[in-house]
């Protein structure tokens, strides 16, 4: 993860007080990136579905992929699942109150 990073330079739907249980609803699992990343470079649907192909390309829509098919929504980094701790901790690191 880049240390330069600003809290606000990052895709997560949480005002950054919240607590990391409250940042974790809002990142992304790792199979799921994957899907809309396959997708989005590859035009390949997952085997699988949570809702139907349509509702799957509709999500998938809303994402972008940078030069390094890292995935991006409003112009900002999707966080992964395993990523929430470790962005948690960089923007939360202050000494008492």
């Amino acid at each position: 993860m880049n240390a330069s990073l600003n809290i606000a330079d990052v895709f997560i739907e949480a005002p950054s007080h919240c607590n990391p249980a409250r940042i974790a609803e809002k990142t992304m699992k790792s199979a799921r990136y994957n899907e809309i990343v396959d997708y989005l470079l590859n035009d390949v649907l997952p085997d699988e579905f949570d809702s139907t192909p349509s509702n799957f390309r509709r999500e998938a829509a809303n994402y972008a992929l940078d030069e390094k098919a890292r995935l991006y929504r409003n112009n900002k980094p999707v966080v992964k699942w395993g990523e929430r701790k470790e962005i948690y901790e960089a923007f939360h690191s202050h000494q008492g109150r």
